[in-house]
Order: C-alpha cells, then sequence, then structure tokens
C-alpha cells in the first residue's frame, strides 16, 4: 500500500510540471528531471528577472552539461537569497536516488505555490519553445558549416 501511494505521488508531481511547464515531450518518470532544465524553468516563472533563460541548456544529453544546468540554478538560488541546498552529483547521476529528486521537486512544487506571481497564467511553454527552436538552429548551422569544412 506505501508503495502504491508513492508511485501516485510522484505521478502527480510530474503531471503538475509537466502541466505548468508545458514539457515536450512530457516527462514520465523523475530520471527525467536529472538535466535541471525543467526546474531552471519553473524558477524563472516565479522569478522572471532573476536570470536568462537561454543560458538553460534544455538540449542537454550528457553529464557535464546537466552539471552546468544545475549550477546555473545554484547561481540563480544565491541571487535571490534561496536557501536550499542540493547535491548536483546525486540529482545527475546515472543511479540518482529518486526519493532525492522527489524531495527537491517536491519542494520546488511548494516554493511556487508560495511564490508565483499574482495574476499569472503560470505557464512559460511559448518561451521555452522559443529556446529550444533557436538551439536547433543553431546545432542544424554547426553541423552544416562542420560538413563544408
Amino acid at each position: 500500500v506505501l508503495c502504491m501511494q508513492r508511485i501516485k505521488l510522484t505521478n502527480e508531481l510530474i503531471s503538475w510540471f509537466n502541466e505548468k511547464l508545458e514539457l515536450e515531450p512530457e516527462y514520465k518518470t523523475l530520471s527525467e528531471f536529472k538535466s535541471g532544465a525543467a526546474i531552471c524553468q519553473l524558477f524563472c516563472m516565479v522569478h522572471p528577472d532573476a536570470t536568462k533563460l537561454w543560458r538553460v541548456n534544455f538540449e542537454a544529453k550528457a553529464p557535464y552539461q546537466y552539471v552546468q544546468n544545475w549550477k546555473h540554478l545554484q547561481q540563480m538560488f544565491i541571487s535571490l537569497g534561496i536557501n536550499r541546498e542540493f547535491d548536483i552529483e546525486s540529482l545527475v547521476a546515472e543511479t540518482n536516488r529518486k526519493r532525492d529528486m522527489f524531495n527537491f521537486l517536491q519542494w520546488c512544487r511548494l516554493y511556487y505555490d508560495k511564490h508565483k506571481p499574482a495574476g499569472t497564467s503560470g505557464r512559460s511553454g511559448a518561451a521555452v519553445d522559443r529556446l529550444r527552436a533557436r538551439s536547433k538552429r543553431r546545432k542544424n548551422l554547426s553541423s552544416q558549416l562542420n560538413k563544408t569544412k
């Protein structure tokens, strides 16, 4: 019974992030959050002037890229005076502990609920879509340039 409750809570939390952030494709597991991009996006929704969302690598595929996103989030926390520590290595590891990620995501949701700007829809999908499109254009241009060399 306890295991079923944990699964239900986890699925509800993931669904909440999918809805708030309009994640495409939708996340299905906790390990998909290890890039840190979705969490940076959430905090940019709450504090739009705290950082430049274009600094977040939404196409991150490698652990070193994940670490850069998490370090960016740490800097955002420092600049905002948010006293919440997290262990980057445990969150980005291939065998990351689901409990650590669940607890951090749960804290992020509570933070969002407490601090979100009044009168906002609480969505930022369009901005992220533009960033992803720009990132893909850069990647395509870069690969085309490399082919011509």
